[in-house]
This record gives C-alpha cells, sequence and structure tokens, in this order.
C-alpha cells in the first residue's frame, strides 16, 4: 500500500529528474569500467557516436 500512496503523491507533486554530468561525463566515468570487466566486449569510437 505504501507504494500506492507513493506514486499517488508522486503523481500529483512530480519533480523532474535534472542531469547533473554530461552524456560525455557519464561514459567517460562508466564505459572503462564495463569494459575491463568485459559486460560490452570491445567497443570502437564509431560505435559511440565519436568523431
Amino acid at each position: 500500500m505504501r507504494h500506492r500512496t507513493w506514486l499517488a503523491y508522486w503523481n500529483e507533486h512530480p519533480c523532474p529528474f535534472i542531469w547533473t554530468k554530461t552524456a560525455d561525463e557519464i561514459l567517460d566515468k562508466v564505459l572503462p569500467t564495463h569494459l575491463q570487466a568485459g559486460h560490452w566486449g570491445v567497443v570502437s569510437e564509431g560505435d559511440l557516436g565519436a568523431g
């Protein structure tokens, strides 16, 4: 029931999410970690839309 109460409140008083970093800043931080862990295989700059 708490979820429904929260959702009802949120729908009446929405608060937009505000990004504090650019997409490039996020990818610069996240991508190397995922590549080292083998999550995404090999990714070239062209695959990221750079260039």
